[in-house]
Parts: structure tokens; C-alpha cells; sequence
């Protein structure tokens, strides 16, 4: 299957509002915002695509061709955000937000006052996060933002728009261009996983609380320690056999102090763990599979194959 550079699918969005969307308001005008109450006038933008370095996926797995926005994502959030007091701290507007299920899914029409705004687009096949706001780098801040609410996380493509300036009707459609917000984390174990074994512990050490839409990469606050804890309860398949893997998602352009994983018996007994990462950073866009032996081996060391195109793994060793 060919390679296409900067682009996922040739899939339109018409943004132009649907009956079906689901329309939230968010805070009142304040003085010297644009103001709510005004005349208001139409605004349309299209997402044409995806603005990746990926395997084509212009035809799926049993070489069915891809028809339409459904085929790529099931669930898409619009979001309206302006600024209150300066340039760090926003506040949302209205969201309209839609799924596959929608009469009209991918058409949003929207209306606004004139004046200046940031607008955000969130997609995904999986409603497994929620757009919200991230504060941090030291200060305190409210940023456009979206968080995963499960410890596996999802595929999440995004779009943050600056400075959006609505001064007068157009019938003009904003072409708009999602990139992927995560990176994929994969494992891969070579030996076989012992047949007592009952879960598996991925340990991510100074997880953040969300995904910039502006900045494009992981919130960073200052001083904050938290860890991410993911729970793989394994299956009779996954035991006694070599090659076993899992895979979890994470925010993009994201550090962690360290990776790790612990694996227990049913009693909560640990069997082996072992820290397969330090100090690490993952792009978005980018998977790394880490493959190495579970159980103690002589001489055994863990690779990273860094991925950035979802395919074709360039092997790196650590």
C-alpha cells in the first residue's frame, strides 16, 4: 500500500450547523469582547483532510474504498473561544458537537458578532476525551484543550485556529487541516507471559492534564508529579505464547520522567517489572513499540522502534 505524504483522506467537512448538532453557550459578553447580543454573521469552514505523514488509507483492511467522513472519525467537537483579560486566559463561547448517528454529521453552520475569536476542532473514532481547559507552565492560564478520560486514551486528531476575525457577512469556507494530537505507546514481549500471570501495570511517571490546541503539545505544569497507571487484564490467550502486545495512546509532543511496567499474579504478587524508559519524549503523530523479554534474561535489553507513519518501524536501541 503506497505512501501519501501530508495527507490521511480527501474527506470534506462542510462546517455549516446541522438540526441534528448539540449547541452549548458558554459566558456572557464582557466589555470590550465581542458582544453576543449583536448582529451576528454566518461563518463555514471545511475539514479537507488531515495533515499527516501516513500509510494511505484511502482503502481499509478488506480493500473496501472509503466513502466518506464516517469512515475516518465518528465524533466531532467545534468550539467557539475568545479571550477575557489577556492573551493566555480564554473562555468558550458555544461548542457544537456531533457523532456519526447525526442526520448531517460533519455540516456545522455557526453564526457570530464580529469581532476576533479562537476556534478549536477535536475528532475521533472513540468519545473516550473531552474538550475542556488546561492551566500550567508555571503560571496560571486557561487554554483550549482536550484530555482523554480512560488510562488507554485514543486517536485524536485536532485543529486550533488564532485569531479568527469575523468583521462582516462572507459566504467564504475556511479550509481547515486536522493533524493527530497523541502518539501511541506500543508492547511488544518476546518471551512467552507466564501462565499465572493476571495483569499488567504500565506506569507513566509526570502524565499531564491535557493536550493544548494552540500550542499543539502536552500542558506542562510546573511542579506536578502525577503518574498514569494503565491495567492490562490479560487473557487466557495472551498467556504461554511469545509475541503478546498492547498499545496505549498519549498526549503529543509529551515527556515523561519514566516508563515502566509491573506485571502481578492473581494473588498481587509481583512477577517481573521493569523500567524500559527514562526521560523520554514522544512526538505526535509517532509510535513507539517497545519490544523486549518480559522475564529475566541474560544480557536482554528493551528496543524502541519509532514509528511515524503509523508503519514501517526504524528499530532504535537503548
Amino acid at each position: 500500500m503506497k505512501i501519501l505524504t501530508n495527507i490521511l483522506a480527501a474527506v470534506a467537512v462542510a462546517t455549516v450547523m446541522a438540526a441534528s448538532c448539540k449547541k452549548d453557550s458558554g459566558p456572557s459578553a464582557q466589555e470590550g469582547k465581542p458582544d453576543q447580543s449583536a448582529e451576528k454573521y454566518p461563518v463555514s469552514f471545511t475539514v479537507n483532510g488531515f495533515g499527516l505523514d501516513l500509510k494511505d488509507m484511502g482503502v481499509n483492511k478488506n480493500g473496501a474504498t472509503i466513502s466518506g467522513l464516517k469512515d475516518q472519525i465518528h465524533y466531532l467537537y467545534y468550539g467557539v473561544y475568545r479571550e477575557t483579560y489577556d492573551e493566555d486566559h480564554f473562555e468558550l463561547v458555544h461548542s457544537i458537537s456531533q457523532d456519526s448517528l447525526d442526520k448531517n454529521f460533519g455540516t456545522i453552520k455557526d453564526s457570530l458578532p464580529g469581532g476576533n475569536y479562537f476556534i478549536g476542532f477535536i475528532a475521533s473514532k472513540d468519545p473516550t476525551y473531552r474538550p475542556g481547559f488546561v492551566s500550567g507552565r508555571g503560571t496560571i492560564y486557561t487554554h483550549p484543550s482536550f484530555s482523554f478520560t480512560t488510562d488507554f486514551g485514543t486517536d485524536v486528531f485536532y485543529k486550533g485556529i488564532k485569531n479568527f476575525a469575523v468583521t462582516s457577512p462572507s459566504t467564504n469556507v475556511q479550509n481547515v487541516t486536522l493533524s493527530r494530537g497523541v502518539s501511541k505507546l506500543g508492547f511488544k514481549f518476546l518471551d512467552e507471559i507466564p501462565y499465572n500471570a493476571s495483569k499488567l501495570v504500565i506506569r507513566l511517571y509526570s502524565e499531564q492534564n491535557g493536550f493544548d490546541l494552540f500550542d499543539g503539545e502536552e500542558n506542562w505544569l510546573a511542579y506536578r508529579d502525577w503518574e498514569r497507571l494503565v491495567t492490562i487484564n490479560l487473557k487466557d490467550a495472551d498467556k504461554g505464547k511469545k509475541g503478546a502486545q498492547f498499545c496505549i495512546f498519549i498526549y503529543g509532543n509529551s515527556f515523561y520522567e519514566n516508563l515502566s511496567f509491573t506485571l502481578y499474579d492473581r494473588d498481587g504478587h509481583v512477577i517481573a517489572s521493569k523500567v524500559v524508559a527514562q526521560n523520554s519524549s514522544y512526538k505526535t503523530n509517532t509510535e513507539y513499540i517497545y519490544s523486549g523479554y518480559l522475564m529475566p534474561q541474560n544480557n536482554a535489553v528493551f528496543k524502541v522502534t519509532v514509528n511515524d507513519t503509523w508503519d514501517s518501524p526504524v528499530n532504535i536501541g537503548f
